[in-house]
């Protein structure tokens, strides 16, 4: 502030000065006759313009880089609020953005469906191939997950091998779909170990379908019982409350458990198109 204050004296100082010997000049040609000619006019005009000058040029260079300064601040701020809510390693939402987020669609009123997704014998992984080739796995599969969610769902990752996603204004039929596509996808990644070896990854999923204003701690509650029948049943599935009182009424295949997709063979299906 001091050099604000510095600047903002000489200028005054100067337009005092140049006012001064404006008025001197004016005096002195009164005294001995000499008219008031137009350059002396101008010579005034001038004296007025250039101090007017100097004062601006001093406030629109500050506010230039008062406004620099502040458009930094503001981008480092972005930086650092997306840092505090991004998972570092698979860039998705972390965990603590991910509850916040879960609640605040609660607050809007909006109807939400949310999915727990576990990567199957994931501690395998990394005890044979390492965790580096472990982390490139969760790479793999959190990049599957954003390929099969929709475009406003949330996607996160919550835990180690674990991540959540937040579905807004879906139903449990259409929670039950989103969780197969992520299934088939998870399922149909090529990935090869450091060693050459492919290593099959695929994932359980429980999720829970909101049904009557329910807070967040009882859909992961509902989740995440889910996700534990899911693995269970034999892992690389899906279960999903309420269905899982009920058949999917699209659903006409055989030994499927309700609320629950099949394991299919391989990957040779049609993945059901993500709606965006």
């Amino acid at each position: 502030m001091k050099d604000v204050f510095l600047k903002a004296g000489l200028t005054a100082l100067a337009a005092a000065a140049a006012g001064l010997l404006a008025a001197l000049h004016i005096h002195t040609r009164a005294t001995v006759g000499e008219p008031f000619t137009p350059l002396l006019a101008v010579a005034v005009a001038l004296a007025a313009a250039c101090t007017a000058f100097l004062f601006s040029l001093t406030v629109f260079a500050r506010n230039h880089r008062l406004a620099q300064e502040l458009e930094m601040l503001t981008h480092a701020h972005a930086r650092l609020e997306a840092k505090t809510r991004t998972d570092h390693l698979t860039g998705l939402s972390n965990r603590e953005h991910f509850y916040r987020m879960l609640k605040s669609s609660r607050r809007k009123s909006e109807i939400r469906s949310l999915l727990i997704i576990d990567a199957d014998h994931f501690k395998k992984i990394n005890d044979r191939h390492g965790h580096l080739v472990g982390d490139k796995a969760l790479m793999k599969i959190s990049q599957a997950l954003c390929r099969a969610v929709r475009a406003n769902d949330i996607v996160a990752r919550i835990g180690g091998e674990e991540f959540g996603i937040i579905l807004i204004n879906a139903d449990a039929h259409e929670t039950l779909e989103v969780a197969e596509r992520i299934r088939r996808e998870v399922e149909c990644i090529e990935f090869i170990a450091s060693d050459g070896s492919k290593v099959p990854l695929t994932v359980s999923i429980g999720g829970a379908a909101e049904i009557g204003g329910q807070p967040a701690s009882f859909l992961m509650r509902e989740a995440d019982f889910c996700l534990y029948q899911a693995k269970n049943r034999g892992r690389n599935r899906a279960v999903i409350q309420p269905l899982a009182q009920e058949k999917h009424p699209h659903d006409t295949r055989q030994g499927v458990a309700p609320g629950e997709t099949k394991v299919l063979p391989d990957c040779r299906g049609t993945l059901p198109a993500a709606r965006h």
